[in-house]
């Protein structure tokens, strides 16, 4: 995915689990538009992450990918500060779920 986002022009901030995830949010000086999380992680999963980030970061997008569907995350993406994306997706799925719900283009 950060190499999809990367070639499209994002700036991604990669992290290798959730705890790294908000430490990023914690510590980053700039604007962190989005977070892109596995609903199913070791450690975290994806909601709490999302709920986690969003105290250090109110206004911060969510956009879950699953290969599992959630119907809670799915019901909680129609509010339009969280999207979810199930696997398998493309390139070009992901860039238009970024953009869609994000409002950043690339």
């Amino acid at each position: 995915m950060s190499s999809v986002l990367e070639q499209a022009g994002y700036h991604v901030l990669l992290a290798e689990n959730g705890r790294k995830s908000l430490e990023i949010c914690r510590n980053f000086a700039g604007p962190i538009h989005a977070l892109i999380t596995d609903v199913v992680m070791p450690e975290t999963n994806g909601r709490e992450l999302a709920e986690r980030a969003r105290v250090l970061r109110p206004d911060l997008k969510i956009l879950f990918v699953s290969g599992y569907v959630d119907r809670g995350i799915k019901d909680q993406s129609e509010g339009g500060s969280c999207a979810f994306l199930e696997k398998p997706f493309t390139a070009e799925s992901l860039l238009s779920a970024v953009e869609a719900f994000s409002g950043v283009a690339s």
